[in-house]
């Protein structure tokens, strides 16, 4: 960014380092003779002299800020079955406006069960929340900002140990083969499945 120039992408020497401030504040909580634990963490930090620009980098003035509350819980449920949960909200602005790519609402629920003493079962959520994005059409028009719909994704991985050595396993990515976007215009995986093996020489 400081001196490179190819292929269209322009250095700017008179760049300056990014520089942040940040703070958090936790509180943890075990209950049910520590088989739930709960904990919440409120987070602030500040980033000043951003860089940005992907064909020209530059330093932009003001501050980007990111504060918000993040809180999870992990419960065993018993010694083979254990819940996980998570939750986060992010307000995130640049001057006052909100910046892209930062969903302000994100969860995730996590369940594992030991169904035998060598095979493990794992089934995960995970929510995004919607956000903004920004679209870069065809030179000389314009950027303009869009805004992505939320999605859910649902997954499910097996392991078998079938010897001290061997492991077979079954990865299942997106059970419901939702349509959703992370970067406006770049297409996502649909429902992924894949079986392996894993050998211990």
């Amino acid at each position: 960014e400081l001196y490179g120039i190819y292929s269209g992408f322009e250095s700017n020497p008179n760049l300056t380092p990014e520089e942040s401030q940040s703070w958090e504040l936790g509180v943890d909580k075990a209950l049910l003779d520590d088989k739930l634990v709960l904990k919440a963490t409120y987070f602030n930090a500040k980033l000043e002299d951003e860089i940005v620009g992907f064909y020209s980098p530059k330093n932009i003035d003001g501050s980007s800020k990111r504060k918000g509350l993040e809180v999870t819980s992990s419960w065993s449920i018993s010694e083979f079955l254990a819940l996980n949960a998570s939750y986060t909200y992010t307000d995130s602005t640049q001057e006052g406006v909100a910046e892209v790519r930062r969903a302000r609402h994100l969860g995730s629920l996590n369940l594992a069960w030991q169904v035998l003493d060598n095979l493990h079962i794992n089934t995960n959520a995970q929510y995004n929340g919607s956000q903004l994005d920004e679209y870069f059409p065809p030179y000389p028009m314009p950027s303009e900002i869009v805004r992505l719909s939320d999605y859910t994704l649902l997954n499910f991985n097996a392991n078998y140990r079938a010897s001290d050595k061997l492991d077979i396993y079954l990865r299942l990515d997106n059970l419901l083969d939702e349509d959703y976007e992370e970067v406006f215009g770049y297409q996502t995986l649909g429902f992924g499945a894949s079986l392996g093996v894993r050998f211990d020489l």
